[in-house]
């Protein structure tokens, strides 16, 4: 699955589809690498549908063929362990959070900002980059 991360060829349906085969079990950091991937392939999907009417419509797309994969519903249920979420380090987390509202996964995204807002409130998360990420990403 990390291995799967880095590629930029690989659609979000092929990077499902390897989660629910081989990422059920995977660690939190390589989580967070695997969100990025997805935030790659919503980046790559929403290049080639410019051309559409609608980019609406297109993420609308998107988003129904990623909430169909049974690896989406593996990563949203091993994501949003609250075991999962303690333990990624602030920048996995952030961007895990980021990407999310990024792809418009808005529940996936609410599921992470109670870690997201539990660091930011005792002061654990206070880097500038970091909250100005999450800022930007906020709806």
């Amino acid at each position: 699955i990390a291995d799967l991360s880095h590629s930029s060829s690989i659609g979000h349906k092929e990077l499902l589809q390897a989660f629910a085969e081989h990422g059920p079990g995977a660690e939190s950091a390589t989580l967070a690498k695997f969100v990025q991937a997805l935030g790659s392939t919503w980046d790559s999907w929403r290049r080639t549908s410019m051309a559409e009417k609608s980019i609406q419509a297109a993420k609308l797309r998107w988003n129904m063929e990623c909430r169909r994969s049974t690896g989406f519903d593996s990563l949203r249920e091993r994501l949003l362990e609250k075991e999962t979420l303690v333990r990624m380090s602030n920048p996995e987390l952030v961007n895990s959070y980021t990407n999310l509202r990024r792809m418009d996964l808005a529940d996936e995204a609410e599921g992470v900002w109670s870690q997201v807002a539990d660091r930011v409130t005792s002061g654990k998360l206070k880097r500038t980059e970091d909250l100005l990420s999450i800022w930007s990403a906020a709806p």
